[in-house]
């Protein structure tokens, strides 16, 4: 969620950078309307990590409000909408929880598709998308993708899933999966909402996550 507070993402990409990461993945809300000014002031930001990494997206509700130009701004793998990298035994699928995740959907029939396709030498598989079915900030968790997804991130023993969203960051363990929330890119920050006995962990500052085997 780097949207509106450009210094602050500035910040964030800095001190990524350091890393040299190989690759990254964004839970979504890359620019607020999608506007020509906004793609320019974003791609200038994350230009540093480009020298090293390769940059995966998954949709936001802001990124859909002009939905052509960010596709226009990547070339993503397969309708760009929702796509699987795989690195290094690595599964990482991006899905967008801005359309039907529903049982019996295009979109769960390809997720599904997609996990029981997965090579049993694999070390860990990685799901990453925008609204968080769990969450204890700003905006309600997303019950309808606990009553469809959930069950088969726990019948494929998929490792952690990454949302974003909330502005804020979240960790979650629930039935051997865990579930971190990661929205500090440079969205006004949210604060704790409720509680929940599930959560580990709740922190409102601007922050990103690393990977490392």
């Amino acid at each position: 969620d780097c949207r509106t507070n450009h210094y602050a993402h500035i910040d964030v990409v800095n001190l990524i950078h350091k890393h040299k990461p190989k690759m990254i993945f964004n839970t979504g809300d890359l620019v607020e309307n999608g506007t020509e000014n906004e793609w320019e002031i974003f791609n200038d930001i994350i230009k540093p990590l480009l020298t090293t990494a390769k940059y995966y997206p998954a949709l936001g509700n802001h990124d859909i409000r002009n939905i052509e130009s960010y596709f226009n701004n990547f070339n993503l793998p397969n309708n760009e909408r929702w796509y699987i990298i795989n690195t290094d035994k690595i599964n990482f699928i991006i899905l967008n929880s801005n359309e039907s995740l529903a049982i019996g959907s295009e979109q769960y029939i390809w997720l599904e598709s997609t996990l029981q396709s997965i090579d049993t030498l694999t070390k860990f598989t990685v799901v990453i998308f925008h609204h968080p079915p769990y969450t204890i900030g700003n905006h309600n968790p997303r019950f309808d993708l606990r009553d469809s997804i959930i069950p088969l991130f726990e019948n494929y023993k998929v490792d952690i899933v990454f949302n974003g969203h909330d502005h804020n960051y979240q960790r979650f363990y629930i039935n051997g999966i865990y579930y971190i929330v990661t929205g500090g890119g440079g969205g006004p920050l949210h604060d704790k909402k409720s509680n929940d006995p599930y959560c580990q962990k709740f922190v409102k500052i601007y922050h990103y996550c690393t990977l490392s085997d």
